[in-house]
């Protein structure tokens, strides 16, 4: 029993430890700041690099559906198919509905195709006409660039069309 208190009093009694064990570290705000600052900034690039990502597999995506229309109802058909839980049966009569209706939208869309690409065609003269010759260079640039992802076959009838200069 006269052991224990001796024991307390060892554990508790700091005086003759080392001054290393005593002493607050130096500029361990400092540290701590940096600290949070580096780990704010990991964070924040692995936002961006993430959003990029996504944002460019989004594109990918979606160029691949502008580009290839015409696979569209099998592509649509599975995922009707999972989210609705489509009997085979269901599936077999559904099917031809959806490939019906996509093939007179896709001849809705052959038909207004030489409308749109006379639009687009305008656009880019009546910007043109504002712009100097540089400005000219950049613009054909990034509209044809434009004008291809959002309609790939248009680009194709603008070549074909006449030039109102």
């Amino acid at each position: 029993m006269s052991q224990e208190p001796m024991l307390q009093d060892s554990i508790t009694d700091v005086s003759n430890a080392p001054e290393i064990l005593t002493e607050k570290p130096s500029g361990s705000w400092w540290r701590f700041l940096g600290m949070c600052t580096l780990g704010a900034l990991i964070f924040g690039c692995g936002i961006i690099v993430g959003g990029a990502g996504t944002i460019k597999f989004i594109e990918k995506k979606l160029k691949a559906h502008m580009e290839h229309p015409e696979e569209a109802p099998d592509k649509i058909l599975p995922v009707i198919a999972k989210n609705l839980k489509l009997s085979p049966e269901q599936i077999t009569k559904i099917d031809p509905v959806i490939r019906k209706h996509h093939a007179e939208l896709m001849q809705i869309r052959e038909e207004m195709s030489p409308r749109i690409a006379r639009e687009f065609k305008a656009i880019e003269d009546d910007v043109n006409a504002v712009l100097d010759p540089e400005q000219q260079k950049k613009w054909h640039g990034w509209f044809d660039k434009v004008r291809w992802f959002w309609l790939p076959r248009v680009q194709d009838l603008n070549k074909n069309l006449p030039d109102k200069k």
